[in-house]
């Protein structure tokens, strides 16, 4: 039934499409008005994994009078290529990374949060930078420790 025709990316494979370049062609695709996607799928294991649906434009659906909608007829010609090049460039945003993570509060301040913070506390021997510490004058045999 068209609209919910599914197609994984083994299937793409299969039909000689490279893996790498699956994303590009069927952006470009939509671009053109030739497919639309209606459900985008999900990588994962057995359980989780989905595949995206589709819609062929010039084809008939449920929801079409007539015999499809023919989204590609209202790219010109002249624009098509511009379009296609367009559309294989762009990148689908990735809901994952826009998703906080899981029981981590999002950063909203935009502050690197890895980023050491000063210490307001006096050096000690310990935390100084110095030739000599504590310990390698102990090593070093001195019995003048401070």
């Amino acid at each position: 039934m068209n609209g919910r025709l599914p197609v994984t990316y083994d299937d793409f494979e299969r039909y000689g499409i490279h893996r790498h370049a699956i994303g590009p062609a069927v952006r470009e695709a939509v671009a053109l008005g030739f497919i639309e996607v209606t459900e985008r799928g999900r990588a994962g294991n057995a359980e989780w994994r989905k595949p995206s649906l589709y819609r062929l434009t010039f084809c008939r659906s449920d929801h079409d009078v007539g015999d499809g909608t023919h989204e590609w007829m209202k790219v010109g010609e002249e624009q098509a290529e511009g379009v296609a090049a367009a559309a294989r460039k762009a990148k689908a945003p990735n809901p994952a990374k826009t998703k906080s993570q899981w029981r981590k509060p999002p950063i909203l301040s935009g502050d690197n949060r890895h980023s050491k913070s000063e210490s307001l506390s006096a050096e000690t021997t310990t935390t100084c930078v110095s030739a000599e510490t504590t310990t390698t004058i102990y090593i070093s045999g001195r019995e003048d420790a401070a």
